[in-house]
């Protein structure tokens, strides 16, 4: 995934996911979604780095880890880079995975 967002912006930032269990689509609403927004391609997300997100639900069994980003939102970012990060949080598993990256443009006065 990519995105551009201006800087004075306010959007949802979404990633599809579609989750298995034993082979089966399952729905994950019920886990707790965080996604982060780091601006180093390499570096790993810290501990005090995930932002805490929400559901949306899609046709079928598409699922999406949404982000409200900006001014007032769930995180508000500075003109930049930044590689988006998900988690899923769930027994036994927590997968963390880098989806792609989103561009911040412009500058506040």
């Amino acid at each position: 995934m990519s995105a551009v967002l201006s800087v004075i912006s306010r959007e949802y930032i979404k990633v599809p996911v579609n989750v298995k269990k034993n082979g089966v689509y399952v729905d994950p609403t019920d886990t707790i979604a965080s996604m982060a927004f780091i601006d180093t391609k390499t570096d790993m997300p810290g501990d005090t780095d995930w932002t805490v997100s929400s559901w949306e639900s899609g046709l079928g069994h598409k699922y999406y880890i949404r982000c409200l980003v900006g001014l007032d939102g769930d995180i508000e970012l500075a003109a930049g880079i930044y590689w988006v990060w998900i988690k899923i949080e769930d027994a036994p598993e927590t997968p963390i995975r880098q989806v792609g990256n989103v561009r911040i443009i412009g500058v506040i006065a």
